[in-house]
């Protein structure tokens, strides 16, 4: 690991915080917890070094800034069922079902954009 000074060890800790909280499962449709916290990590300008800050922003703008702006973002928790039901024990999934599904699909994209954070985190900020 590399040695930082002080200040500049616990900016990045607080990065790494900002960021996943982003993206918890409890948090990523929460768009002005979202908001709030791209605003603060924007005052790390000139705390950290411009080369990690411009990759920061380049990590957001790729990574979480999609969860704010595209209108489509959680359209991969959409459940879709086959028309092709041949098999006859094969029924139509329950509503209770595809709210699971759903559930699974954000806690698997959460966990996707977590490990993102922590590959980011590793390469740029330890």
């Amino acid at each position: 690991m590399k040695k930082y000074n002080e200040k500049q060890f616990v900016a990045r800790l607080e990065i790494y915080i900002l960021l996943r909280e982003c993206v918890k499962y409890k948090n990523i449709r929460n768009k002005d917890l979202i908001v709030e916290n791209l605003n603060m990590l924007n005052g790390y300008k000139g705390v950290v070094p411009d080369k990690i800050y411009k990759k920061m922003q380049d990590f957001i703008t790729d990574e979480i800034r999609p969860i704010l702006y595209d209108p489509n973002y959680f359209d991969f928790m959409e459940v879709v069922e086959s028309d092709d039901s041949k098999d006859e024990s094969c029924s139509e999934l329950t509503l209770e079902e595809r709210v699971e599904m759903k559930v699974c699909k954000l806690y698997e994209r959460t966990l996707e954009l977590a490990e993102k954070i922590d590959e980011f985190v590793s390469v740029y900020l330890y």
